[in-house]
């Protein structure tokens, strides 16, 4: 009778959706930022210079949280160059025993699909170059098949 009031308002991660998903990496991101300001505050006063280093901090969580905004608006655009019904072949979309591992098949507008896969890779290592980020002269380059409608 009671069970309803108490169920826990928490979800597994696996159920979230894209943009829950976002939604929480980027409000880490805002948290983690408000939190190190604080402690800059703190400790202002006593210890300016571990001041500073927490600012710095704050100022890293900042562009990590405009990174994964630009990021997702990039992704965004790849999805909508492919259009509407072309947009399907970027997720895990397969028909009945088209694929043993889903005999039932699966439309799985989440997970992507191989191509899926690679055209966000590029996105990533795109990114990444872009930044500059000294990862970027290890990255071999990635080419997933442009976007077709």
């Amino acid at each position: 009778m009671f069970a309803g009031l108490f169920r826990s308002p928490k979800r597994s991660f696996s159920s979230l959706t894209e943009q829950e998903i976002l939604a929480v990496a980027i409000a880490a991101e805002e948290d983690d930022s408000r939190i190190y300001l604080a402690y800059a505050d703190t400790l202002r006063q006593d210890y300016p210079a571990s001041a500073t280093v927490f600012e710095e901090m704050a100022e890293v969580e900042d562009t990590h949280r405009k990174t994964l905004i630009d990021m997702h608006r990039k992704s965004e655009m790849a999805i909508k160059q492919f259009g509407g019904e072309g947009s399907k072949k970027l997720f895990l979309q397969l028909r009945p025993n088209e694929n043993p591992n889903y005999p039932k098949g699966v439309e799985d507008n989440t997970h992507f699909s191989p191509l899926g896969a690679l055209t966000m890779a590029n996105l990533a290592v795109a990114g990444i170059r872009e930044l500059k980020l000294d990862l970027a002269h290890r990255l071999k380059g990635i080419d997933a098949p442009a976007a077709t409608k």
